[in-house]
């Protein structure tokens, strides 16, 4: 009965989008270009990890990390695979894919005191707990200009920051999701102005001096499917603000075009607000986005951009930062460890390293037993156990899905594919909805998951009390369903809580609707995706105030010689003017 009510949804996602089907059975042939990213990982994130997920185990927590980079990687190439590109210049389509340029671990051994790490990497900055937004995308903008000439590897497309820190609005009041330079690949290190680091540290608000390919993803890893997906469409926004995509509700006039109610499929990647990737149109462009990364890459394409290969660009191994990377054999770092020597070889006697993977023991460099737990049970996939003949931990794949009827992030949500992704609403072939404000909803009702009727948006437990299918699914008539919140202490508030209000607000643990942006003596955060603001009036006027001094000056004096000239060249009939 549920794979019908599946099948459904999945028909409706074909029908919206069966122009860009017919558009990509049309250019099977389309050359590739690909968009190389160098990922950092800065140390609260690689910690959080290491200490919550990982328990303090070094190399899988750096395993777990890497995995994870590459499965966003899958996902945007699978987005980008729906959408082909035109190129002026050799007067062709093309199809745009991504790969992994390199990947930058901030870790324990790079912030200990005795790190040998090069003090002017800027990587060394990250180890501080206390950064603001704006210095972070200082930082990584430095960093993208230190790599590229210090590796001799050819520069990635973009750099992008993976943190768990929350990152600041450019007003100082509420947090974002993501910072992101608009329009930037393969830019270059470009100092903006004369503002020095120190300066910026000093300001509330947002002003980075550097400008680059470069952007910043908050990320909560360790908590659910619910929150990866999220975290996952947080990296789609960001890097489509970078390939120049635009808000969809920045454009005036194509609002019924690009901004769809909930009964027309909801929100697109690109609002301003982020989704729960519930609704059908969650995981795809809007055509305003599509136009606004059309005519940025047309533009691009003129200047020929090395950074855009025809080829994959193979990852950029670094033996001795303790990641396991291609075309090593094992790295325990730079002074190597019981299993691996210093040049990432493998120890005589030694059958494996734990760099490789969670299924070789530390101890004894051989596989672990047989089912031993490597990949720990979430709400819709099961625990993942070493075979004991390899020291990999086998991947995700469809035999550790659980069923689709599983229901997940507190029985609000339903498995699909190994996610927690469907409304329970579809249960009811209905799609979810977020109730508004209004007469006839009270504020503490805005909390309540509801499904999209004929008759408006109505709570869930009042469309189950005459229906049988409640029973199906363990919900009693006199349950009222909330929208998911989880108070597991290391959830972040980003990416843990539900929308609702039309996305003007968040779930608290008390199930009320609480508003994301409030003034700035409350500590409400904001979920608003941001391209980034720079202009900083008050920053520019303390170091320019002497311009308006001077400028007033002028005027002052500019005033009496423009009243003399006026009295001697208009003419006049009083004659005692004569």
């Amino acid at each position: 009965m549920y794979s019908t009510r599946q099948s459904l949804y999945i028909t409706i996602i074909s029908c919206l989008h069966v122009n860009l089907t017919l558009e990509e059975n049309s250019t099977k042939s389309a050359p590739l270009r690909y968009c190389s990213i160098h990922f950092v990982v800065d140390y609260p994130f690689w910690r959080s990890i290491y200490q919550k997920r990982a328990m303090y185990d070094y190399y899988r927590t750096n395993n777990l990390i890497n995995s994870y980079l590459y499965r966003n990687i899958d996902g945007i190439n699978e987005l980008f695979k729906m959408y082909t590109w035109y190129s002026n210049i050799n007067k062709q389509h093309y199809k745009l894919q991504f790969d992994i340029h390199g990947i930058s671990m901030v870790t324990n051994l790079m912030c200990s005191s005795n790190s040998s790490v090069d003090t002017t990497n800027p990587l060394i900055k990250f180890c501080s707990l206390d950064l603001s937004s704006s210095n972070m995308l200082d930082l990584m903008a430095l960093y993208s200009d230190y790599e590229s000439k210090t590796s001799g590897h050819i520069r990635a497309c973009l750099y992008y920051d993976v943190t768990s820190r929350l990152l600041q609005l450019y007003d100082g009041v509420g947090t974002a999701l993501g910072w992101s330079w608009p329009r930037t690949l393969c830019a270059l290190l470009y100092d903006r102005d004369s503002y020095g680091t120190a300066a910026i540290l000093t300001e509330k608000t947002f002003n980075p001096r550097y400008s680059s390919n470069v952007g910043i993803v908050t990320i909560n890893f360790e908590v659910s499917d619910y929150s990866l997906r999220k975290a996952e469409l947080t990296f789609f926004h960001e890097l489509s603000h970078s390939l120049g995509a635009l808000h969809d509700d920045s454009f005036k006039g194509r609002e019924k075009e690009c901004l769809p109610t909930e009964k027309e499929g909801g929100s697109y990647i690109m609002f301003s607000k982020s989704n729960d990737g519930t609704q059908v149109n969650n995981r795809f462009y809007s055509n305003c986005s599509l136009d606004s990364m059309s005519s940025y890459l047309e533009t691009l394409d003129i200047n020929n951009p090395t950074c855009l290969s025809l080829s994959v660009t193979p990852t950029q191994s670094i033996c001795g930062n303790g990641l396991y990377e291609k075309g090593e054999i094992c790295d325990e770092g730079e002074k190597g460890g019981r299993c691996c020597t210093h040049q990432c070889q493998l120890r005589p006697l030694a059958t494996c390293s734990p760099s490789q993977g969670s299924c070789c023991s530390a101890v004894t460099c051989t596989f672990t037993a047989s089912g031993l737990i490597c990949t720990p049970e979430t709400d819709c996939k099961s625990a993942i156990q070493c075979n004991g003949t390899t020291s990999l931990c086998p991947s995700v794949s469809e035999q550790f899905y659980k069923p689709s009827s599983t229901k997940c992030a507190q029985d609000t949500l339903f498995c699909s594919n190994g996610s927690c992704a469907l409304s329970i609403c579809l249960s009811l072939q209905l799609e979810s909805c977020q109730l508004k404000t209004s007469e006839r909803v009270p504020s503490d009702r805005l909390c309540l998951i509801s499904c999209l009727t004929i008759s408006g948006c109505l709570p869930y437990h009042i469309l189950t009390n005459s229906e049988p299918l409640f029973r199906l699914y363990g919900y009693e008539k006199s349950i009222l369903l909330y929208f998911h919140y989880d108070n597991r202490v290391f959830c972040s508030l980003l990416f843990c809580r539900s929308n609702c209000n039309n996305n003007l607000g968040y779930c608290n643990q008390n199930h009320r609707c609480t508003p994301y942006q409030d003034d700035e003596h409350t500590n409400v955060l904001s979920l608003t995706f941001s391209s980034l603001l720079s202009t900083n009036f008050k920053t520019l006027f303390k170091k320019y105030w002497w311009i308006l001094v001077i400028f007033i000056v002028l005027q002052l004096l500019l005033i009496p010689v423009f009243l003399y000239f006026c009295d001697k060249c208009i003419s006049s009939s009083n004659p005692f003017l004569s």
